[in-house]
This record gives structure tokens, C-alpha cells and sequence, in this order.
């Protein structure tokens, strides 16, 4: 049997352990830029709510869709965002894709691209014209970000209804555009895009997603009452660049009958739309 002394040192360690256990339950640890653990008090029974911070963040990105009368269907649709870390600084900055402009409505203001870097303290400073990637003036729709060369840097796709553009990291905060020469322009009226390994040889391809054939200047727009539906509804063929030319007909993944491809992601070893 235990002492009286003993039983009472037994129960003071309980009730210190129930103590300790409480506080660990009573804060969150959480690792900052410095490499520093700081805690702060936990709310496990209070709401979750988000704040919209973007204005004091910097973000003064303002998507632009045409939004003309005539309501083509372009302008419903777009637009991509990435984060990624293209200055490997460890933090992550956000490129954002625009729209653009439909016949006989010109923009505001110049409709571009925008690289935000990631300053560190909540705040983002736009370095788009330094860096290169404002785009071409086609109407923006997503994008996708991976190191496709293997050189260390975050390389951009960004996909486009007319010209997508392969945006190469140069590793000094610049981009070069090289679309024309890694043979991946696309054309017509692409929509999403994935970077994977879809053969296994160790090399990055690219998958990009495509909508309808459209042709803005001669299609009829969603707003008229005859089929204007019927004009744009035939589905355009997929594309795969395996690092890179083009190969879709040899993956299977040739046009599609009925549905229009938007998005999509990789999933084991099956296509996920």
C-alpha cells in the first residue's frame, strides 16, 4: 500500500498533469516567416469567419469581361489564379489572370495579367511590368504554374480564348516568353491546364483543356433569340504536350462528344473532370 506522503505527491503530479494537459489544449502553435514558434489563444467553439483583406494587402487586381450589351458567353467565363513562389523566397506571391475586351467595347483601362510578390508582412507589391507577364491582350482565362525545365524556378502556363503563352522563369525576378519555341500556343479557345508526368520519364508535360469553337466577331451572342447555342456548342479536341509536342489522339483523350472541358486535375492514375 501506498503512504499517505506518497498518495498525496501521486495526486499533486495527476492534478499538474490535468493542468498541463488543459494548456496545451488551451493554445495553437504556430510557426512564423522567422522560423519562430509563437502561440496565440484557441477558439474551438467560435465560428470560422474570412475576411476580405485585399485592398490592404496591396491587391488592387480588377478583373475585366467585356460586359457588353450583346452578352456574349466569353464574357461568363475566366478567371485563373495561382500561388506560387516564383522568387523562392519561401513566400508565396499571386498571379492573377484577367479577361478582355469584346468587339466595339474597349476596355477602361488596359486589360493585363498581374504578379504580385509576397513582401513578407501581409502586404503584396504588383511587379508585373518588371517581370513580364501582363500577357498579349488575348482574353485570359486560367493558368498553371510548375517548374516544367527541372531548373529550380516556377515556370507559368496561362491559357487564353486565341493565344496561350509558356511564360519560362529566368530566376532574376523576369519571365521570357517561349511559346512559339516549346511549340505550345494552342489557339482557339483553351480553358484549363495541368503539368504532370502522365508517361513517367521524369519530365513535366502539360495537359491543357478546351472549350467550344467560337469565333467572337461572327458568332451570335447568348442574348439573341435564335439558337445562338447551336453555333458554339461543338466541343474543340484536347491537347497534350508531352515535353512538349503535341499528342492527343495517341493518349485517347481526343475530342470529346457532348461535354465542354473546363476544368481538370489529376487523380492517381485517371483523369478527373
Amino acid at each position: 500500500m501506498l503512504s499517505s506522503d506518497t498518495r498525496l505527491i501521486v495526486a499533486a503530479l495527476l492534478l499538474a498533469s490535468l493542468v498541463i494537459v488543459d494548456q496545451t489544449h488551451s493554445v495553437q502553435e504556430s510557426r512564423g516567416r522567422s522560423g519562430k514558434v509563437t502561440k496565440r489563444e484557441a477558439k474551438p467553439d467560435a465560428p470560422i469567419q474570412f475576411l476580405d483583406v485585399a485592398e490592404a494587402a496591396g491587391l488592387h487586381f480588377k478583373h475585366w469581361n467585356g460586359a457588353s450589351p450583346e452578352k456574349y458567353v466569353i464574357e461568363t467565363m475566366g478567371s485563373g489564379v495561382a500561388f506560387l513562389d516564383y522568387n523562392n523566397d519561401g513566400l508565396l506571391d499571386i498571379y492573377l489572370v484577367n479577361g478582355g475586351t469584346v468587339p466595339g467595347h474597349p476596355a477602361v483601362a488596359p486589360v493585363r495579367n498581374a504578379l504580385n510578390r509576397n513582401n513578407g508582412d501581409g502586404t503584396f507589391t504588383d511587379v508585373t511590368n518588371e517581370a513580364g507577364v501582363g500577357g498579349r491582350g488575348d482574353y485570359g482565362m486560367g493558368v498553371a504554374a510548375a517548374d516544367y525545365d527541372g531548373d529550380g524556378w516556377t515556370d507559368l502556363y496561362v491559357t487564353a480564348f486565341g493565344r496561350n503563352i509558356l511564360y519560362h522563369n529566368n530566376g532574376n525576378g523576369t519571365f521570357t516568353d517561349v511559346t512559339d519555341r516549346a511549340g505550345v500556343v494552342g489557339g482557339g479557345w483553351s480553358t484549363s491546364a495541368a503539368f504532370l508526368d502522365y508517361d513517367r520519364d521524369g519530365r513535366l508535360d502539360l495537359f491543357v483543356a478546351r472549350y467550344v469553337n467560337f469565333d467572337l466577331p461572327t458568332t451570335s451572342h447568348a442574348g439573341t433569340p435564335h439558337a445562338a447555342f447551336a453555333l458554339i456548342a461543338t466541343p474543340m479536341s484536347m491537347m497534350v504536350f508531352p515535353a512538349f509536342s503535341i499528342t492527343t489522339t495517341a493518349t485517347g483523350l481526343s475530342p470529346m462528344s457532348v461535354n465542354h472541358r473546363v476544368s481538370v486535375r489529376w487523380r492517381g492514375r485517371a483523369w478527373a473532370w
